[in-house]
Formats: structure tokens, C-alpha cells, sequence
């Protein structure tokens, strides 16, 4: 008899266990997946970074020969080679996830680019106030000229990280969102965690 019910215990067990690997395989490669997402989302926008730093040194460098515009065009070439330098600099240094990439390190990372996106958007605030400020009140016209230059650098760099922070709040929403689904034991040794075999018995 006690075979018997030993028999059926495992047969309930195996028809009925709610084995969550499978899943949490696909939430791990989601997470990744997301990571890889931020990456590339970086790279095109350190792409068109590059690209706008490029045309206002050029565009900055001919008004200060002219002289017409010349503190104008000092003024925008200087931001252009500072951006078209920020924006080379940061493809140089990109690296690339992959599936040995501890999975906190793409959601820290996440964080850290959100938080700094934050931070750019906050500042580019204070350039086009500051910018204003110089343009209008500014008792001199190469303080004018410098403070339109400000207005335009910061109003572009206002809406680039704007959207940029919006990609990256909605990563960071379905980061969050994907690792309340998943069960992880602690990392040990720099090693991604292990999932855990969830096993629900329901008789």
C-alpha cells in the first residue's frame, strides 16, 4: 500500500510541479537582451553626438574666420570639439554584454545611465538660463554673441538627453518588472546568479 501512494505522490509531483527554469532562462536573456538594448541605444546617440560636434566646430570655426559672428562662432566651435571629443571618447571606450555578463551589472549600469541622463537634462536647463541671461542683459556684444551660442547648445543637448532619459526610464520600468518575476540566489565569485527551481505541489 505504501508503494501505492508513493507511486501516486510522484506521479502528482510530476504532473502538477510548476518548474520555473524555463522562465527564468527567458528573464535572464530578457535582461540581457535590455542591456545590449541601452548599448546600442548609446552608441547611435554618441553617433549623432559626434556628428553635431563636428558641424558646430566646422560651422563655429568658418563664423570666427569671417569675423562677422566671430565670438558667436568661437563660442560654438569650442562646445563642438568638447562634444565631438565626449562623443569619441565614449564609443572608444563601449564595450559589449554578454551572457557571462553578471546580471547586476546591467541593471546598475542602466541606473548609473539614467541617473546621469537626469543630471544632463537638469544642467541644460541651467545653459539655456544661463544662455538667456547673457543675450539679454549681456553689456557687451561678445557677451551676447556667447550667450545665444549657449541658448542653442543647451535647448539641443536639452532635447537629446530628454529622449535619451525616456528610453532609459522605460528600460529601467521592464528591468524592474522582469526581476520581480525572476528568483536568483546572491552572486558569488562574480558569477551570474543561478536561477532557482521553483517547485509549487498542488494535491
Amino acid at each position: 500500500m505504501k508503494y501505492f501512494l508513493a507511486f501516486i505522490l510522484i506521479i502528482s509531483f510530476a504532473l502538477t510541479a510548476d518548474f520555473t527554469f524555463a522562465q527564468n532562462n527567458e528573464n535572464n536573456e530578457s535582461i540581457l537582451n535590455i542591456g545590449i538594448e541601452r548599448q546600442d541605444a548609446e552608441r547611435n546617440a554618441m553617433f549623432v553626438l559626434l556628428g553635431w560636434g563636428v558641424l558646430n566646430t566646422a560651422v563655429g570655426s568658418g563664423l570666427a574666420i569671417e569675423g562677422s559672428y566671430r565670438d558667436f562662432g568661437f563660442m560654438t566651435a569650442g562646445w563642438g570639439i568638447i562634444n565631438a571629443g565626449i562623443a569619441a571618447f565614449a564609443l572608444l571606450g563601449s564595450d559589449v554584454y554578454t551572457a557571462d555578463t553578471p546580471f547586476s551589472t546591467i541593471i546598475d549600469d542602466e541606473a548609473f545611465f539614467n541617473r546621469v541622463l537626469a543630471i544632463n537634462t537638469g544642467l541644460n536647463v541651467a545653459y539655456i538660463t544661463a544662455g538667456s541671461a547673457m543675450s539679454y542683459w549681456g553689456k557687451s556684444s561678445r557677451i551676447r554673441e556667447f550667450g545665444t551660442a549657449v541658448i542653442i547648445q543647451g535647448a539641443f543637448l536639452f532635447a537629446f538627453d530628454s529622449v535619451l532619459l525616456y528610453q532609459s526610464t522605460d528600460r529601467m520600468k521592464r528591468l524592474s518588472t522582469t526581476v520581480d518575476t525572476i528568483a536568483v540566489l546572491p552572486e558569488k565569485d562574480g558569477l551570474n546568479p543561478i536561477p532557482v527551481v521553483t517547485l509549487n505541489l498542488r494535491f
